[in-house]
């Protein structure tokens, strides 16, 4: 699903409403370190190599995954790059959330209806409890407005890794470049 909504910096999940609930947000949480005791930081990266490489007026995508998930219910993130050098075409959820067959949800959105940043919000649906191991948690195409190719600057600002409590759990942040 893409839908463009006016004035929002972040999409939180909400289980209980079992659909991505869109609330402004103010504050940013990028490598958030797990709680004492726990080990488990779960990666996610933001793969843009499509996207470096491609020539103006082509198509790319990016692919945001995660690695060494536990207990992973839903992200929320805000995925931004320079409108001068790209347009937004659309996105899709990845398979990691209903990985073990479970409903899920997903919401894109650009903020303020403008390109330039990108909100997204991917929930399993219900009472589904989390999912680890690793994957795609979506994919976003681009075209490539600017003249010529190279180095595509995409960021990810606003990551939260929410676990089934809904909980922000640790994780690290990595763009392939």
């Amino acid at each position: 699903m893409d839908l463009r909504f006016p004035s929002m910096s972040a999409v939180v999940v909400c289980r209980a409403l079992s659909v991505p609930l869109v609330l402004g947000f103010v504050g940013c949480v990028d490598d958030v370190q797990p709680e004492a005791g726990t080990t488990e930081i779960a990666k996610v990266s933001v793969d843009v190599r499509e996207c470096s490489a491609a020539k103006t007026g082509e198509s790319c995508s990016v692919a945001v995954l995660i690695e060494n998930a536990a207990d992973v219910f839903g992200v929320a993130a805000d995925l931004t790059y320079n409108p001068e050098e790209f347009a937004y075409l659309e996105s899709n959820s990845g398979g990691f959330l209903g990985n073990d067959g479970s409903s899920t949800s997903a919401a894109f959105a650009l903020q303020d209806g403008h390109e330039g940043r990108l909100v997204v919000g991917l929930s399993r649906v219900g009472d589904a409890g989390g999912v680890g191991g690793e994957g795609m948690l979506c994919r976003t195409s681009f075209r490539r407005v600017a003249e010529g190719e190279g180095r595509a600057d995409f960021a990810i600002s606003n990551l939260y890794v929410l676990d089934a409590d809904l909980d922000n759990v640790g994780h690290d942040v990595e763009i392939l470049q």
